[in-house]
């Protein structure tokens, strides 16, 4: 099978994901934005990207540019929220969904990976942002917490959740 990774990182870890898969499938990895235009005979493309508020990073524009590909597309989300979060994550699948709908590529799949948050290497704009939705979090009772508040709060305290290990589990499945 003529298979792909491609991915769109912001800081790493998608990316991370992406050269894993590759190594590990023995199938090339491109970068989003090097994505050859000439690849017309691919089966099937794992697209790996970094979510940020409910959208994953390039996808949109991936598939704008590839939408007459007849290719299977399984997609990977890496974001902060916890992957056990159905509604963050029904919200995702249904945005993801109507990118597709006009195009020829067949959404197989969309799986979900947690990222790392690792603040000291975040633009000044994110590290502004985070900073303050993890410091107006941390105001509220532990009651009145959401779902995702409660992941912004693990991220932010945590060192990172990110393992390879959690890709595993996947592997049979790509």
């Amino acid at each position: 099978m003529n298979k792909v990774v491609v991915y769109a990182s912001r800081y790493g870890t998608s990316k991370q994901y992406a050269h894993e898969i590759g190594k590990k499938k023995n199938i090339p990895v491109y970068s989003s934005k090097d994505f050859p235009n000439n690849l017309f005979d691919i089966e099937e493309i794992i697209y790996v990207g970094a979510t940020y508020m409910g959208k994953i990073l390039d996808l949109r524009k991936f598939i704008k540019k590839q939408a007459a590909l007849h290719s299977k597309l399984i997609i990977i989300s890496v974001g902060i929220y916890s992957p056990e979060n159905l509604k963050t994550y029904y919200l995702i699948d249904k945005k993801t969904k109507s990118s597709i709908e006009k195009t020829n590529l067949i959404l197989k799949k969309v799986y979900y990976l947690s990222g790392k948050l690792d603040i000291k290497n975040l633009s000044f704009k994110h590290k502004f942002l985070i900073n303050l939705l993890y410091k107006n979090t941390k105001k509220k009772d532990l009651i009145e917490l959401t779902k995702n508040e409660l992941d912004i709060i693990n991220a932010y305290e945590q060192t990172s959740d990110f393992r390879l290990s959690k890709l595993e589990k996947l592997m049979s499945e790509l």
